[in-house]
């Protein structure tokens, strides 16, 4: 056994509270020979985890792994023209948690629904944050607290990576481009064929183009429409009696300028 400056530990022992409170009462039996008493046992109680707290730290581990599992999916499909800051603005207003839940399966088509009441049962979610960035990723935390477990509060985090910001501007943008040509005629056709008057509007610099639309159509384009600016326009006869204009853009910071 071991032995310290003449004293020899001749018996450790252990032994748990019976009541479950978590407290481990060690003891150490030291032998001193030549020392009266010859033999003197030192006794300290250590706190360790209740029987309780382990039963609810095992609670809150299966709950949430639940948790985890329902946003393995998490995605925010046809965002359109709405930004991921929107959706989670839109979210985080939502009133309640079972608000917040069916506000993040509509977003998410279906594919995320969050366990929660007695399907969790002994933890509780306090509160979904959704936390947005400009490049499109959106943050999904969900924060529970599980009473009695040695860390009562926990949160699960899953991001989501959805159009930036500026993928969605392109996204507008771009259609109010095409918007304008919805309904166009040529107002000052005459005798030429489309032919012709395609040839002409495709002469020249892209000043010259945008000037030439406005001449033959009434339509004004602008150069940029909210950060989306037109690099190139092409024109060309598509059909008998069609034109085709073809308007090449960019914008900075998308995907795809």
């Amino acid at each position: 056994m071991p032995t310290l400056k003449g004293s020899t530990i001749s018996k450790i022992s252990a032994k748990a509270n019976p009541n479950g409170n978590g407290e481990i009462t060690i003891s150490v039996e030291v032998t001193t020979p030549g020392a009266n008493p010859k033999t003197h046992t030192i006794t300290k109680v250590v706190n360790a985890k209740t029987d309780n707290m382990i039963n609810a730290d095992l609670i809150q581990k299966d709950n949430l792994q639940k948790i985890k599992n329902s946003l393995r999916n998490l995605h925010f499909p046809s965002q359109g023209s709405t930004t991921a800051s929107t959706i989670a603005k839109g979210i985080n207003a939502v009133t309640g948690i079972a608000g917040k839940i069916a506000a993040i399966d509509a977003a998410t088509n279906g594919a995320v629904t969050i366990p929660n009441g007695s399907q969790i049962a002994g933890t509780t979610i306090e509160d979904i944050i959704l936390v947005a960035q400009p490049d499109g990723t959106i943050l999904v935390k969900v924060v529970t607290k599980t009473t009695g477990a040695s860390i009562e509060d926990a949160t699960v985090s899953k991001t989501a990576h959805g159009q930036s910001d500026a993928d969605v501007a392109q996204n507008v943008n771009n259609k109010k481009f095409e918007d304008l040509f919805k309904n166009a005629k040529l107002i000052n056709q005459g005798n030429r064929t489309t032919s012709e008057v395609a040839k002409s509007m495709n002469k020249g610099s892209l000043a010259d183009k945008i000037k030439a639309i406005e001449t033959e159509t009434g339509i004004k384009v602008p150069t940029t429409v909210n950060g989306t600016k037109i690099t190139g326009i092409r024109i060309t006869e598509k059909a008998d009696g069609v034109i085709s204009v073809e308007i090449t853009t960019e914008t900075l910071g998308a995907k795809t300028p």
